[in-house]
């Protein structure tokens, strides 16, 4: 799950030359799920987001449910007969799926898949009937009307996305979730060279082939300060944390 090259950018010589890109997954769910030698909070200096991405609530074609409402009232109407697909368990689509249920007192079944493009697939085939996926992931199969966009999990509306409301615009207030990557480099990197780092990254960010190739992908440009980064990473560790001990999620 990532966490080999994480540990190879912790293990590293601190002078600025080796980097890690890593996501949510491998620095704030997978210290919740894996024996790790390292702690990613201690151990990793943050240096800069460099793009985030929503959740995106899907459904299959064939089925009922168009909004969080009705997947809300469908899951409590008929206690776990749904089936939620995840791309595996303890996945980032496993472990958002497990919050919006936890958040909305609902019931279902989790469908771990080897995967998010069977999962997704088996979606579009009406096998399962609602993902929450990243949206870049289910982007083309949005874009070609085989899957149906419910909600967005972030707290705006995605620009790629327009018309597709977010999970708290369908009355969950306490849904507020981000896909995100961001380079890291170890603890003891000196802070000139972190804040060198940080600086280049900006400004490659704000590159317009940059953000228009992010955009196509359903991503937005990281657009924090570093100390600013450093406290969402301390954030997000300890939301997800959270989320896995009061889930039971396991690694699949």
């Amino acid at each position: 799950g990532g966490s080999i090259g994480t540990e190879a950018a912790v293990r590293a010589s601190p002078e600025g030359h080796t980097m890690v890109l890593a996501s949510t997954s491998e620095i704030a769910t997978n210290p919740a799920l894996y024996k790790l030698g390292y702690d990613t909070i201690r151990d990793l200096a943050p240096v800069a987001l460099v793009a985030s991405a929503a959740m995106v609530v899907v459904a299959s074609p064939t089925s009922s449910i168009d909004t969080v409402q009705s997947l809300i009232a469908l899951a409590k109407a008929k206690p776990g007969a749904l089936n939620v697909a995840s791309a595996r368990n303890g996945t980032i689509t496993h472990l958002s799926g497990e919050l919006l249920r936890s958040v909305t007192g609902s019931s279902w079944t989790h469908v771990p898949y080897k995967g998010a493009p069977p999962a997704l697939s088996d979606l579009a085939a009406g096998r399962v009937e609602v993902m929450v996926s990243s949206l870049p992931a289910a982007m083309p199969l949005i874009k070609a009307g085989r899957i149906k966009a419910v909600a967005v999990s972030t707290r705006a509306r995605q620009p790629s996305l327009p018309d597709v409301p977010t999970v708290i615009e369908n009355g969950v207030p306490q849904y507020d979730v981000v896909y995100w990557y961001g380079i890291f480099v170890p603890a003891a990197t000196p802070k000139a060279i972190v804040a060198r780092l940080a600086d280049e990254i900006g400004r490659a960010l704000r590159q317009k082939e940059v953000v228009a190739n992010l955009a196509n992908q359903g991503a937005l440009p990281g657009e924090l300060q570093q100390v600013e980064f450093a406290r969402f990473v301390r954030s997000e560790h300890a939301l997800w944390s959270k989320v896995v001990k009061s889930s039971g999620a396991k690694a699949g």
